[in-house]
């Protein structure tokens, strides 16, 4: 829930959160069930789902060679307005997103 719908950890350190994922939880369907607190959830369990992620791209990435790939970029800005570039992998199979990097340093052409 917190990685797929990009909600921020500090969330599990709420207690109403605590208090109604527990509660419903403990009443439907697990009883005992305690959610996640805030270091796991932004440590192992995100480690965890960022190797489960990796996993399920290897397949595509492995078509690279034999398919071809073009690496594209664009151009975004941030929450604060901060100029970031995005780069992305295409193929036959769609785009995958590779790496974002901030682009407010100066370039300078020689």
């Amino acid at each position: 829930m917190f990685y797929s719908s990009g909600l921020p950890f500090h969330i599990a350190r709420s207690p109403y959160y605590r208090s109604a994922f527990s509660y419903a939880a403990n009443t439907f369907i697990l009883s005992g069930y305690v959610p996640p607190i805030y270091n796991k959830l932004r440590g192992h369990l995100l480690s965890k789902e960022r190797s489960h992620v990796e996993n399920l791209l290897q397949p595509i990435q492995n078509l690279w060679n034999q398919k071809g790939v073009t690496i594209v970029s664009d151009r975004w800005s941030d929450g604060q307005r901060r100029p970031l570039i995005n780069f992305m992998a295409i193929t036959e199979s769609g785009p995958m997103f590779l790496k974002s990097i901030d682009g407010s340093g100066e370039i300078k052409d020689k």
